[in-house]
């Protein structure tokens, strides 16, 4: 019931009923009434219609219907009294009752449209409220401090943020000009915004406390109606630690993460900012590669935590030592690069400047290290390179860092090697061997040479050795010592080494097939690089079952010193070969690191004796009675002795002096031949 709908409902119907009230008592009136009275009653009905247009002017429907009921019947009364006035006034009346409908009308489309506007104007004034609201909160609640400013760069207004930013009240700071801080950057920016329209700046500002911060100001000038500058608006941010969050990124993608040293891509960047240093087209820059020999054996001897506190503890005295503007960087595992920028020497003094560096270097790394509370001394290959003023290449000089470091690890005398144009041509011609290499293994260019080994005293062949060649397809035949350092190097030695052990344990097959084997055993070179492999006897075991070989028939030769570095695993492969029936060599004995304890701890099963002790033994006596306690030696640890390098036939009869028994190879018993001579000479004819 009180619903604006029912009201207005209630409020048409009352208004209607008082319009009919009216027109009927004008209808019962006016024909007892004179002329006089007449007119009156009808000028006060005339009056009640204009009254009643008035008030319900904005209610179009229910105003109509008033002056319809009103005066319609009047209307219609007057022209049934038929006098002449009465006709006239009804005229007047259906004129004055069109008009004022018209009238209606129209009020009402301006009223419809004044009503659209004023709701438009209402909900403008509402949004702008809003939006003023808004932007009054935006500006308080800003996380970016936000301030005006007049010409005088004096304080106009500021949110809490910028506040906030300088640690004082807003009291304080409102009136204040900003050329009384102490930091004058923000009034450069300022004044420049005045001038240019819009003005930034990126980068350190200290506060009034004194406190170093990262920020960014946009200032924007603010005009007049007539153009003129009057002020300006400002935004600072404090991006302090996106700033150092950016420099800690930095720093990672450009360091390495265990030792804090540059990595490959810091070292690039330092080399290129460097290179383009007015200072290098004047000075040459000092180049040091290093890499950490034997670092493999402290990983396994300590595990590789200690090898990690290792490298950190050499970086560490690394950079006591170096000059602030020098450049340290891991290259990779063991491997250091160090740069000494624009030193000041003259072509005569470059060796006396590198070797001053070199001695400080070895000074501090050669120190004794703690590794798991025990002491531990390394030494280091250093390769060196002088980056001459104007050079550019960044590859380049690695590469040539990279060759003279190798150089110095290949030979452990030299404190340190220099890189030289010819090292390249050298390190050309390594990787053009490496290439060949692998060619020769998938072309089958290597080839399998045999060499007897005979009992001294009646010359029977009792085994016979494996050597390996090299057909080259233009350098011809290539010895063992040609190619394989290269192969070791490259870390094909083992890929080489089994190819050798499948051919020979083929070869075996194919004597014993045709009844051609009046010998014990083959025996074959293995390189520890293969030898250490876990999977080893395994696959050892997986070519004797292929090829149908004894484990007797075929004997493993190792030179004592691959054993050195990895002595506790090799024990362990030994072991498991010895258990498996499998013949094991020590080769080369007494060139080496060989030791008594080495000897009983492993375990082999046949001692060859080194070339070297037989060399010399007709013009000194010494050296016979060294070779003799040696085999004896052998002999009491049940070796079998096989002396190498007989060349004449009065070496072989000073061993078959010493003892019979004692196997010899040489060429004085025959030389590395191809298997068809070998067959010829030594199987076929029972020699």
């Amino acid at each position: 019931l009180n619903s604006p709908v029912v009201w207005h409902q209630k409020f048409v119907g009352q208004a209607w009923l008082t319009a009919l009230l009216f027109s009927l008592l004008g209808l019962f009136a006016i024909p007892m009434l004179p002329p006089y009275y007449q007119l009156f009653v009808f000028i006060v009905v005339m009056g009640i219609s204009t009254g009643v247009v008035k008030t319900l002017g904005e209610d179009q429907r229910t105003a109509i219907g008033y002056l319809l009921i009103l005066l319609v019947p009047l209307i219609v009364e007057m022209l049934l009294l038929g006098r002449q006035e009465m006709l006239i006034l009804a005229f007047l009346t259906i004129i004055y009752l069109v008009s004022q409908v018209n009238l209606l009308l129209q009020s009402y489309d301006r009223f419809v449209v004044l009503k659209k506007a004023r709701k438009v104007i209402e909900e403008a004034k509402e949004l702008l409220y809003e939006k003023q609201e808004m932007l009054q909160n935006f500006f308080d609640q800003a996380g970016e401090g936000i301030f005006t400013y007049d010409r005088e760069l004096k304080i106009l207004d500021c949110n809490q943020a910028f506040v906030s930013f300088f640690n004082l009240s807003k009291e304080s700071v409102l009136g204040r000009k900003f050329t009384e801080l102490e930091d004058q950057k923000l009034v450069t920016i300022l004044q420049a915004a005045q001038v240019e329209g819009v003005a930034k700046f990126q980068g350190p500002y200290r506060n009034l406390q004194g406190m170093e911060h990262w920020i960014e100001v946009s200032c924007s000038a603010i005009t007049n109606q007539e153009g003129r500058v009057i002020g300006g608006v400002g935004l600072i941010q404090d991006k302090t630690r996106e700033h150092l969050a950016i420099e800690e990124l930095e720093f990672l993608v450009s360091h390495d993460p265990l030792t804090s040293a540059c990595n490959r891509r810091g070292f690039r960047q330092y080399m290129q900012q460097l290179l383009r240093e007015e200072e290098h087209s004047r000075l040459p820059t000092l180049l040091f590669y290093l890499d950490m020999n034997r670092f493999k054996h402290i990983n396994d001897i300590y595990g590789h935590e200690a090898g990690d506190r290792l490298l950190i503890q050499g970086c560490r005295r690394l950079r006591q030592l170096l000059p602030e503007d020098a450049c340290l960087t891991r290259m990779g595992g063991d491997e250091f690069s160090i740069v000494i920028p624009f030193v000041p020497m003259e072509k005569s003094r470059e060796e006396e400047v590198i070797s001053e560096w070199v001695e400080q270097l070895e000074g501090v790394l050669a120190r004794p290290y703690t590794v798991r509370g025990q002491s531990v001394s390394v030494d280091w290959s250093i390769g060196v390179v002088v980056i001459e003023p104007g050079i550019m290449e960044i590859d380049e000089l690695i590469r040539e860092a990279d060759i003279s470091m190798m150089q110095a690890k290949a030979d452990p005398k030299l404190r340190y090697v220099r890189y030289s144009a010819d090292m390249g041509e050298r390190h050309r011609r390594i990787n053009q061997l490496h290439h060949d290499i692998q060619e020769a293994l998938d072309a089958e260019q290597f080839l399998l040479y045999f060499q007897p080994i005979v009992r001294a005293g009646d010359g029977k062949m009792v085994a016979a050795e494996v050597l390996l060649r090299w057909n080259h397809p233009e350098k011809g035949l290539l010895l063992p010592g040609d190619f394989l350092p290269v192969a070791r190097q490259f870390h094909r030695i083992a890929e080489i080494d089994l190819w050798v052990l499948e051919r020979a344990c083929r070869q075996i097959a194919e004597w014993k097939a045709s009844g051609d084997l009046p010998f014990r055993s083959l025996a074959v070179n293995v390189d520890a690089h293969l030898l250490l492999r876990e999977s080893f006897p395994a696959t050892l075991s997986d070519l004797f079952r292929k090829y149908g070989i004894r484990s007797g028939e075929l004997t493993l030769e190792i030179t004592e010193d691959s054993l050195v570095d990895n002595f506790d695993q090799a024990l362990k492969v030994l072991q498991r070969l010895h258990a498996e029936g499998i013949g094991c060599a020590i080769d080369d004995f007494g060139t080496g690191y060989s030791s008594l304890s080495y000897l009983k701890k492993l375990s082999f099963d046949t001692l060859k004796i080194d070339r070297e002790f037989v060399r010399d033994m007709l013009e000194r006596i010494e050296n016979i009675f060294l070779l003799q306690t040696i085999i004896d030696m052998g002999k009491k640890l049940n070796y079998t002795i096989v002396v190498e390098g007989i060349e004449t036939e009065k070496q072989r009869e000073i061993i078959a002096g010493i003892d019979p028994e004692i196997a010899c190879q040489g060429y004085l018993i025959g030389k590395p031949m191809p298997e068809e001579d070998f067959r010829r000479d030594f199987l076929e004819t029972g020699k």
